[in-house]
């Protein structure tokens, strides 16, 4: 038996290691500016998870010194990293929110070879909260947090009672990593119950978590966001489920983003860019022009109902 599992911890070492041999680097033709840009401020911070060095940075608004409203730590999802939402951030920081960004392990700006897996954000995450807990220079502030797809899921999970969230948004999130694997691969999906077994022993407890079920039955605030176009994380699987969840808890906030895909916050005119740019193959193909000339006023242009929805959950 234990020789069958060494066996079976070896295949998905391999199959892991295979999947994921790659960094989170974003698109070599979008620029992918600060949120400084936006007129906010920063200051650096970095750590280490495991042997890498993850950067990271505060975003805030000076004017709100010493009346910041709560801290709130924002989760980047897969492609690139915290930048590649440098106007949502911007926009949390002028609520007066003191907005803590760090890039993933083999995303962006932090090292590593590779991003390893999605579960090793998780033991990113950890690090962060450990490194947060000796630097934090606003102990009594509330803590809050918000992130996309990859980063959702995160930021379901930091309402786990081993760190000090109080209220979590999950903008497109996904339940767990046996959810993303199994809807994405049919060998993930026969092998559904060894990937839990081999993401518990190599990553902890908290990689196999359903972050809609954390959520729900944690007792605190939280608001998930979804558009009903999105097939990145299938809506019609997604979104009915955690429904089902949330069904008269008076914790849980749910909306639905109408003709949007996986970025939720988006307005409707700039989800109809992105498509423009799928189809004429400007963002996804390896091969075109980095002469094209893309329209950056579309992503500064979010769904401002959205955000209100985001902000006045926040708020509460």
């Amino acid at each position: 038996m234990a020789i069958k599992r060494m066996l079976t911890d070896l295949l998905f070492d391999y199959v892991f290691k295979k999947t994921f041999s790659f960094r989170s680097d974003g698109s070599p033709f979008l620029d992918y500016p600060s949120p400084v840009i936006f007129n906010i401020d920063q200051e650096p911070f970095s750590f280490y998870s495991n042997k890498w060095k993850l950067s990271g940075h505060i975003y805030f608004d000076k004017k709100y010194r010493g009346s910041y409203k709560a801290k709130v730590i924002f989760f980047h999802g897969l492609g690139a990293g915290h930048t590649a939402y440098s106007y949502e951030i911007a926009q949390i920081a002028k609520q007066g929110f003191l907005v803590y960004c760090f890039d993933y392990t083999g995303c962006m700006e932090s090292e590593g070879e590779t991003i390893i897996s999605l579960a090793n954000a998780t033991l990113d995450m950890d690090a962060f909260f450990l490194y947060l807990q000796e630097n934090d220079t606003y102990p009594n502030l509330p803590f809050y947090s918000i992130g996309h797809s990859w980063g959702g899921f995160l930021s379901f999970l930091s309402l786990d009672k081993k760190y000090n969230v109080s209220k979590a948004i999950s903008l497109a999130g996904f339940p767990s990593l046996s959810f993303i694997f199994s809807s994405s691969s049919s060998f993930a999906k026969k092998h559904e119950n060894g990937i839990r077994k081999y993401l518990q022993k190599r990553y902890g407890d908290l990689a196999i978590k359903d972050s809609f079920l954390l959520a729900s039955s944690s007792n605190k605030p939280y608001m998930y966001i979804q558009g009903d176009k999105d097939e990145t994380v299938p809506f019609n699987l997604t979104f009915p489920y955690m429904e089902k969840l949330s069904k008269g808890n008076k914790n849980a906030s749910i909306l639905v983003s109408r003709d949007r895909g996986h970025q939720p916050y988006w307005s409707v005119s700039t989800y109809k860019y992105f498509l423009s740019l799928i189809n004429e193959g400007k963002i996804l193909s390896p091969t075109h022009s980095s002469k094209i000339e893309f329209d950056y006023s579309y992503f500064k242009n979010d769904d401002m109902d959205v955000l209100k929805a985001m902000f006045d959950f926040l708020y509460k």
